[in-house]
């Protein structure tokens, strides 16, 4: 599917008739690496998870209220230790795989810290559960 721009405008000719130029231009080739960049500028280049960039526009939608209708969050940091054994033990890829699992979408912060901002209650004992 082809993504068009159009600009239009109306103008007079010297002799007052109305004039009207539409110009055309596709743009879907433009859209698609803009869509890229904004990809690469948010998510880690070799998991693909949410970077620390992501993060700070997540934590000011949740200080601004944006992030739904809850009104309260848990903030919850995460940092795996021995994650590095885990890498030279098993391999980047096996590496990368148990951040993507561990992480479950969080932004990372680091080489193995994430920051997770679930949705929860103003109930103590539930965020306590969450970090568990």
């Amino acid at each position: 599917m082809a993504v068009i721009q159009d600009h239009e405008s109306t103008s007079r000719s010297p002799g007052g008739s109305a004039l009207f130029v539409c110009n055309f231009e596709e743009i879907t080739a433009a859209r698609s690496r803009r869509q890229k960049l904004e990809y690469r500028a948010r998510h880690d280049s070799l998991t693909g998870l949410l970077n620390r960039d992501a993060c700070k526009e997540i934590l000011a939608a949740v200080k601004h209220g944006r992030r739904g209708t809850d009104s309260a969050y848990a903030l919850m940091f995460c940092d795996l230790d021995y994650f590095k054994d885990i890498n030279d033990r098993y391999g980047h890829l096996l590496g990368d795989a148990v951040l993507e699992t561990v992480a479950d979408g969080s932004p990372l912060i680091g080489s193995e810290e994430m920051l997770s901002v679930p949705k929860t209650t103003t109930k103590l004992p539930e965020t306590s559960r969450l970090a568990a």
